[in-house]
């Protein structure tokens, strides 16, 4: 168990880390302006140089700094949650009481961003990436790693052409090898969410 939350706790970590016209990147724009909250589905991949690992998880987030992820599977963690508020961060197995880490949450932004932190960080680039639709109806957004990021990692949105719905967001390192992909499933925006799904 001790190794399940271990490989969970870098997933929290490397997640906290996603031509079309005018018209269209403000339909983006403002779908990610007016997001408050969200719940997902997620199929979260990370590869290291032993190869990969697959999650299935249930996401929650609410502005501005509410966030819970449970893991749905593999079944040997099933039941995990990680909650995020603030400058705190909780997580718990099944089995396992609440454990509680503050010191280095406050460095997470400078590694990887939440994917609201991400659309943020884009639409403030300047001057803008002009967005570019694949042939899926896909567009593609990149936030170049941070000048003060040792990791130098680097990500990108895919999002729905016409909707600004979120499909993938892909995180890679200095070298160009992908290291994470979250990809969205039954995404709800502006969902009611209880306080009590943030709360141990």
């Amino acid at each position: 168990m001790k190794k399940s939350i271990s490989v969970f706790l870098i997933v929290i970590l490397m997640m906290s880390v996603t031509a079309c016209g005018g018209d269209r990147e403000d339909t983006i724009a403002e779908y990610y302006k007016d997001l408050q909250s969200f719940t997902a589905e997620i199929k979260v991949t990370v590869s290291n140089g032993q190869g990969k690992q697959e999650y299935k998880m249930y996401q929650n987030w609410r502005a501005p700094d509410q966030y819970r992820l449970e893991v749905l599977e593999p079944s040997e963690m099933e039941g995990t949650v990680c909650i995020m508020d603030g400058d705190a961060m909780r997580f718990y197995g099944a089995q396992a009481p609440v454990m509680e880490l503050t010191r280095g949450i406050e460095n997470m932004e400078s590694d990887y961003m939440l994917l609201t932190d991400f659309t943020t960080a884009f639409f403030e680039t300047k001057p803008l990436p002009q967005l570019q639709e694949n042939e899926q109806g896909l567009v593609s957004m990149t936030v170049a790693g941070r000048e003060n990021n040792p990791r130098r990692f680097s990500q990108t949105l895919l999002v729905d052409a016409d909707s600004g719905t979120p499909r993938q967001l892909v995180t890679v390192d200095a070298d160009g090898s992908e290291v994470l992909r979250v990809e969205y499933e039954k995404f709800v925006p502006n969902a009611e969410i209880e306080d009590a799904v943030f709360m141990p």
